[in-house]
């Protein structure tokens, strides 16, 4: 094989063999190698010889003996009839006068190879055909190199591919089936079979037909390619003439015949130009091997040569162009009857494995096993071996360039891609090769005008979106950013903040890779949508596998999961969900699935993922959500429990949406998913990720509850508080407190009330004990998470506290608004003066009077008092000795926390009025502290979108700061306005902090 010259561009308008089971067999329905017009198996970096690197792979010397079956071929031909149709079609591959092969009929097989003897392989081969016997077809027999089977009733081809496989309604693609599964190391093959259905064989049309696919098949076991050869022929008779003569035996499908048989092509019983140009520069006759073949002629010497490299403007080999290249007459008319062609960088790798699907075949060979890795070979192309027409003794060329078919892929592949060869880039002009004559050689270095050109490498990042309009997958310009340098599998990038971003796999093996940290029991989707130079969607350029690796896996492993490329609906699309199920950090990687890479190799990444809801709960009437994640973008939907929710924004990092009221009976966790459909069949879910009252894991612990032996007749708080599974408080959700047994009286004067927690998950009901019998009561959510007290009355009070006791910041003094149940028999008792006495810290009227339900009223004046210290006063039946006691309790600040009850998170359009942000103060055991400061800090920002959870928030101006006090009310509560701007998008940050280390950050976001 020639050596690619490396010349400047022009623009243009000792042998060791070993053999091994390798089986990258061929058949008519499976993927192999493949370089049109010229070698199907190049030797590769794995497992052939270095030395043989980036050749052909031939049958050394170009002997190539068959050993025929012993059988007949069905019911109307005859073992001796269908060795004379192998002979015939053999024949026609070895008259080519110069070409330095021949096709030797070496005798029989040792047995009649039928349904009765034949063990299929263990699958070794691309195809997974193989035989395990009879010995002398299997791989390893070698001395009978090329084993032809007549399959007299198609139990052999049923045996080695499934039951009907041989079935005559497919004779079309399974009349001959043929395959090579033994290599050697020094690039020469070491077996082949061909394998004859004699079901397809049953009438003289079928018999054509499978002469001319016999014909094919010794092709292949010669290891030449298919070719795409004046491929519109039949459309274009009118200014194409004769170019349906130029079919060569090699064409990739049948464009002729169908299941009935027939002629495939024009004139099969004789090879085409194309044929022989391919057969000549697979086995050339040099004055080396002349001896061996007599009658022939020097290939060189006879024939013409036309290479060269096509290249993009960096300088890249442009791969996979099929330049086509035929004789012109003195009219300087193409002469299509003669045309050949090869497609560049058929000497090339076509697929070179890749980090996300993996590296080897399904029985474990490396991709890289054929094709060159050398660069001068990646555009390469040779023409060389080229005959010239019948009569002449020169010349001139018209040399073109064209698309390879993109239908022709996997087992009729044309070129070196087998997956699919991309579209050129950018125009390559056709040019002229003038007064070729015999042993005459031309060499052309093309650069493609207009081609991608791509200095940098790697992702951009889209521009954080500013405004209430999100760029979607169809609005970003792949050049509208300088890329940094590429990300690798050891160092990957983080995430883009907006989940969108452009990137070019510019060189061979290229691959992007970033980290996006994760939340367990999400579900979300990653695409990555290929796209030409100009940024236009496209199935004909790169194709992106994706795969998804734990952030703590090892480099160089296989992939968690990983989706092959275009498997989307959208054009181009590669698409893959994925469920995770711990938080954490993912790994995610993208390569083009050949391990291809190349200047006009864009595409478009985006991650749609859902992380957050806020709040978590609502109640049955529903209400606004915010849902914060990445990737979000316009013509997005939101689903609450398959219930399509209203959207007020989206931000590629932020929606907010109103839920519509729960169904009927529809209560608890929901789904919460965000859904682009149909347009690229993406969504992102939340599992359970907002309830309708309690979710599941929502539970109750008890604050404080009467238990035991109470007061008859008076009033005791039964306080619960509600938290999520993961420990944070459960707003606004209903708790339902019940007698469940005996005799007791509840604050709503029902058997049954409800209350709604507070923001920080407090529920409060007042409940009596009326007899001494045992009352149970219960508190419950919807979700079925409940608590019982169980309690009696005892001896009644002649006068007892209500709320005895006050929690009181360290230094705060505040009036504290007390009162004092006077029962006479059990019963309120009216107009009974009450003595009030004052102490240390605590000033108390002198008396006041029970009102008709027995209640007396007062207001202390209470504090300052240092942390830690304690004191009670008393307030007695005037004359009497019979007191009920009020106690104030200082707090200590190094205990102290802040709880949200609402408004800390809020998502806004422009032009909504944030709501107050309240908080409450606590001690150590869940109190409430009255009196104590907490200093708020504000600093209002311009609008950005949120911070990513990884990496650098986007820069904004600062507009306004403001730093005030507040202080709490006697149930512990402090409320304030949020610093805003009129007319202007802002993101406020802020945090309210007291005593010694409490603080609670809060933020409301108001985006365009």
């Amino acid at each position: 094989m020639p050596t690619p010259a490396d010349e400047p561009l022009v623009k243009c308008s000792g042998t060791f063999t070993r053999p091994l089971n390798l089986g990258v067999a061929l058949t008519l329905l499976v993927a192999t190698a493949a370089h049109a017009g010229g070698p199907k198996y190049v030797a590769g970096v794995s497992y052939f010889d270095p030395a043989h690197l980036g050749q052909p792979v031939i049958w050394g010397g170009g002997l190539v003996r068959y050993f025929v079956d012993q059988g007949p071929l069905g019911d109307q031909i005859s073992n001796a009839q269908a060795v004379a149709m192998v002979d015939a079609a053999a024949q026609v591959w070895n008259v080519v006068p110069t070409a330095a092969v021949t096709l030797t009929d070496a005798g029989q097989l040792a047995e009649d190879v039928n349904g009765s003897n034949v063990v299929p392989g263990p699958g070794l081969s691309v195809s997974g055909l193989s035989f395990a016997a009879p010995a002398d077809v299997s791989p390893s027999s070698t001395s009978t190199p090329v084993a032809v089977i007549f399959d007299s009733d198609g139990a052999v081809i049923d045996a080695l591919e499934g039951d009907g496989a041989s079935e005559p309604t497919n004779c079309e693609f399974n009349s001959v089936l043929s395959w090579i599964d033994n290599f050697n190391s020094n690039a020469t093959f070491a077996h082949g079979v061909i394998v004859l259905n004699g079901r397809c064989a049953s009438t003289a049309s079928l018999q054509t037909m499978m002469s001319y696919q016999l014909e094919r098949a010794f092709g292949s076991i010669l290891g030449l390619d298919f070719s795409q050869i004046n491929d519109n022929a039949l459309d274009q008779t009118a200014t194409e003439p004769n170019a349906t003569l130029a079919w060569p035996i090699m064409q990739p499908i049948n464009l002729l015949c169908g299941p009935a048989g027939g002629t495939c092509i024009l004139n099969p019983g004789t090879l085409h130009w194309d044929d022989i140009a391919a057969l000549n520069r697979l086995y050339p006759v040099t004055s080396a091997n002349l001896g061996s073949f007599p009658g022939k002629q020097l290939t060189a010497a006879n024939t013409v040569s036309i290479q060269g490299t096509i290249k993009f403007r960096s300088g890249q080999g442009m791969q996979g162009v099929n330049v086509v290249a035929r004789p012109i007459d003195s009219s300087g008319n193409p002469l299509y009857q003669y045309t050949v062609a090869f497609v560049s960088g058929s000497y090339f790798a076509g697929n070179h494995g890749n980090p996300v699907t993996g590296w080897t075949d399904n029985q474990g060979n490396r991709f890289d096993r054929f094709g060159s890795n050398a660069a001068a070979f990646q555009g390469y192309f040779d023409l060389s071996g080229t005959p010239l027409p019948p009569g002449v003794s020169s010349a001139n060329f018209q040399v073109s360039f064209e698309a390879v078919n993109p239908l022709y892929t996997n087992a009729i592949s044309v070129g070196p891609y087998v997956l699919g060869s991309p579209t050129p880039s950018g125009t390559l002009v056709t040019t002229q090769v003038f007064n070729l004559t015999p042993g005459s050689t031309q060499t052309l270095n093309l650069t493609a005008v207009h081609s991608a050109s791509d200095p940098h490498n790697g992702p951009t990042p889209v521009a954080p979106i500013r405004t209430k309009r999100v760029v979607g997958l169809s609005d970003i310009d792949p050049g509208s950013a300088p890329e940094p340098a590429p990300a690798n599998e050891s160092k990957p990038l983080p995430l883009p903040p907006t989940g969108q971003w452009t990137g070019r796999l510019s060189q061979v093996g290229q691959s992007d890779w970033f980290t996006l940290p994760i939340r367990g029991n999400r579900i979300f989707t990653i695409v990555a949508q290929a796209l030409d130079e100009t940024g236009t969607p496209s199935a004909r350029k790169a194709m992106p596998a994706i795969g998804v690796w734990q952030g703590t896996s090892p480099i160089q492993t296989a992939a968690a999961e990983y989706t092959p490329a275009q498997d989307g609906i959208a054009t181009g699309e590669t698409w893959l969900q994925y469920a995770t199920d711990n938080n954490g950090i993912l790994r995610l990687g993208i390569a083009d699935q050949r391990g291809d890479g190349r200047p006009d190799y864009l595409y478009r990444g985006w991650v749609l993922y859902a992380d957050s809801v806020s709040p978590a709960r609502l109640p049955p009437s529903g209400g606004p959500i915010v849902i914060r994640g990445t990737g979000f973008r316009t013509g997005n939907t939101v689903l609450v429990g398959g219930i399509r929710a209203k959207i007020v924004s989206i931000l590629p990092t932020e929606i907010t949406a109103v839920v519509s009221a729960a169904a009927n009976g529809v209560t608890g966790s929901q789904d919460v998913e965000v859904d682009d459909l149909p347009g690229f069949n993406a969504a992102t879910i939340i599992p359970g990720g907002l309830s309708y009252d309690s979710g599941v894991g929502d539970a109750l612990s008890i604050i404080t509850a009467p238990s035991g032996q109470v007061p008859l007749n008076v009033p005791e708080p039964f306080t619960i508080l509600a938290k999520g599974p993961d420990g944070s408080p459960a707003g606004d959700i209903t708790v339902t407190y019940a007698l469940a047994s005996g005799s007791a009286t509840l604050g709503c004067g029902l058997a049954v009330c409800s209350v709604t927690t507070s923001g920080d998950g407090r529920a409060t009901m007042l409940v009596t004990a009326i007899s001494a019998s045992v009352a149970v009561v219960t508190a419950s959510l919807t979700n079925g998470a409940s608590f019982q007290t169980q309690f009696n009355a005892g001896p009644p009070p002649t006068i007892a506290s209500l709320y005895p006791a006050l929690y009181l910041a360290p230094g705060a003094s505040v009036q504290w608004p007390v009162q004092a149940f006077v029962q006479s028999g059990g019963s309120p008792s009216a107009n009974q003066s009450v003595t009030w006495k004052s102490v240390i810290g605590i000033v108390a009227p002198s008396t006041t009077i029970t009102d008709a339900s027995g209640i007396a009223s007062a207001t202390l004046a209470v504090g300052p008092f240092a942390e830690g210290q304690t004191a009670t006063t008393t307030a007695c039946l005037t004359g009497t000795s019979t007191c009920a006691n009020f106690t104030v309790l200082c707090a200590r600040p190094e205990f102290a926390s802040l709880a949200a009850i609402s408004g800390t998170s809020q998502s806004l359009v422009l032009g909504s009025i944030p709501a107050p942000i309240r908080l409450r103060l606590l001690d150590l055991n869940g109190n409430s502290i009255a009196g104590g400061t907490i200093i708020i800090s504000q600093a209002l920002w311009a609008w950005s979108p949120p911070c990513p959870r990884r990496g650098r928030c986007d820069k904004s101006p600062l507009l306004s700061t403001q730093s005030s006090t507040a202080v709490s009310a006697l149930d512990g509560s402090i409320s304030f306005s949020p610093l805003t701007l009129p007319g202007v998008a802002t993101n406020l940050q802020g945090v309210a902090v007291t005593g010694d280390t409490a603080n609670l950050n809060f933020t409301v976001e108001i985006h365009p």
